[in-house]
């Protein structure tokens, strides 16, 4: 049967994590600064640790790093609270047409429990891989290949969107087909010359 696999941030919610320091800093780019000086690319990239967040910052020395690295934490909400534009609606449409979707993350474990709340089209989807708890992220063709072999999917009869053109090599690597998301509407066109819709 035919599926739809999608990515999650900015493609079914908008991610924006500079809401998460909000105050903090006096603008972006002191923002920026702070985030590049305290390496927190290759700390919060290490999205297939599947410790608690709690535990994972003891990783960090007491200073500002560690604040700068708690106050995602704790406002985790704010940087994830607003959908995508048109996305919800895509995701009913597909299941109406009969279609199967799923979804794949490379986030922590605790956007398991936070993003579903704030977002219940989240319970749509009947398989959603997060790479803190699956111990694999994108582009690794592993977590493509677990999602289709746990559902019992065919990956030339699914479609995987993403707003990263890295991961999708990773998903075309197993042989599925790709989309770069630009938006809800080139999406749906794509599906609707695809046959999905």
């Amino acid at each position: 049967m035919a599926a739809v696999i999608f990515d999650v941030g900015n493609v079914i919610i908008h991610w924006q994590p500079e809401r998460q320091f909000g105050g903090r800093f006096a603008d972006q780019a002191a923002l920026d600064a702070a985030l590049a000086e305290h390496d927190f690319a290759g700390w919060y990239g290490k999205r297939t640790d599947p410790r608690p967040w709690e535990a994972r910052l003891e990783d960090c020395p007491r200073g500002d790093r560690f604040d700068i690295f708690n106050d995602y934490l704790t406002s985790f909400t704010a940087a994830t609270r607003d959908p995508m534009e048109g996305s919800a609606d895509l995701v009913t449409d597909l299941i109406a047409a009969g279609i199967r979707v799923f979804a794949i993350t490379n986030a922590p474990p605790e956007a398991d429990e936070v993003v579903p709340r704030q977002h219940p089209i989240m319970a749509r989807f009947e398989d959603v891989a997060v790479s803190g708890l699956e111990g694999v992220k994108k582009p690794d063709p592993q977590i493509f290949e677990r999602v289709l072999a746990r559902n019992g999917l065919v990956a030339a009869d699914c479609l995987f969107t993403d707003d990263s053109a890295a991961y999708l090599k990773g998903a075309a690597s197993v042989g599925l087909r790709t989309h770069l998301f630009e938006g809800a509407a080139g999406l749906r066109s794509r599906l609707r010359a695809d046959g999905f819709l």
